[in-house]
Order: structure tokens, then C-alpha cells, then sequence
């Protein structure tokens, strides 16, 4: 199993009178980690999965930061709640080792509590299936409980305050 990286875990079992049962399971990738200019491909569980070339898993979400290896699971979590958003997103950086921001493919940036994420993702996707309600979103800041913080690109700010 040590020189079959893909490899998590092994049964063999015995059926009388002359059969062997050989049970493989492998890891299934989930995303890639960038830590300390290196890139690692990781399972659901943040089990690192050592591959020569990690180009091949270029359509997994990338995660960074030191530890978010370990915390991945959380995303995990979270993108099974809504599979539309959860497609679109980009990268995700482990921040302050203690809670996730996440990139979309439009360039937004999500800002993620601490805890009870998967209320905040709840939020996410209702402001998110708000016809037009992304138009012009740098940010959407979700870190304080029944708070929503946006922050605008500067173009629609000049229009708002030009109104």
C-alpha cells in the first residue's frame, strides 16, 4: 500500500473452498492544495495523494493556506448543499486558520464564518438566485452572524452616489 499512493485501503478475505476476495478501495480526488509552492491533490478528508503530475486535476476546486488540507471536509459540507453554486466555485483559501474565503469563477470573493458555514452558505445561495442580485459584487462578507456585508465594484458605487 506504501508505493500505491491511490491505494486507502486494503481486505482480503478467504471463501472456502479456493477463492480470495480482494477489496481496493482508492482515494477520490476532491481538491488541489497549494502550500509552500508545491500542489498536492486531496480526498474529502484531507488525505494527501501524492501525484507526479497534478495537471490532469486541473477541474478541482484549489484550496491554499497552511492546515486546509485538514479543513476541506467543511467545503465538502457545504458544496453538497447547492451543486449550481457549488460548480462555480473557483478556489478557496483556509484564512487566519480558522475559516474559509471562496472565489468564484466571476472573480467575486465570499467571506465565510468561522462557524455555522453551512447557514451562511444557506444565505449565499438566496442572495445568489436574486435576479441581478451579483451585478456589480466585489465582495460578500458573511463572517458576522445576521450580518451581510457587500462591497461594490467602483463603477456602481459612482452610479449609486450619482442618483
Amino acid at each position: 500500500r506504501d508505493k500505491l499512493p491511490w491505494v486507502k485501503n486494503v481486505a482480503i478475505t478467504r471463501s472456502i473452498p479456493d477463492t480470495l476476495n480482494i477489496m481496493v478501495e482508492e482515494y477520490k480526488p476532491f481538491a488541489l492544495w497549494y502550500y509552500e509552492n508545491r500542489k498536492y491533490v486531496t480526498d474529502k478528508k484531507g488525505n494527501t495523494i501524492l501525484v507526479e503530475d497534478v495537471s490532469e486535476f486541473s477541474d478541482l476546486i484549489i484550496v491554499s493556506g497552511a492546515d486546509a488540507n485538514t479543513h476541506v471536509n467543511s467545503l465538502f459540507n457545504i458544496f453538497t448543499i447547492n451543486a449550481k453554486l457549488s460548480s462555480e466555485v473557483y478556489s478557496a483559501t483556509w484564512s487566519g486558520g480558522r475559516r474559509w474565503d471562496i472565489r468564484l469563477d466571476n472573480g467575486l470573493l465570499i467571506k465565510l464564518p468561522e462557524s455555522n458555514i453551512s447557514d451562511a452558505w444557506d444565505h449565499l445561495i438566496g442572495i445568489y438566485n436574486l435576479p441581478g442580485s451579483i451585478l456589480g459584487l466585489n465582495v460578500i462578507d458573511l463572517r458576522i452572524n445576521e450580518k451581510i456585508y457587500l462591497e461594490y465594484e467602483d463603477r456602481v458605487i459612482k452610479e449609486i452616489k450619482n442618483l
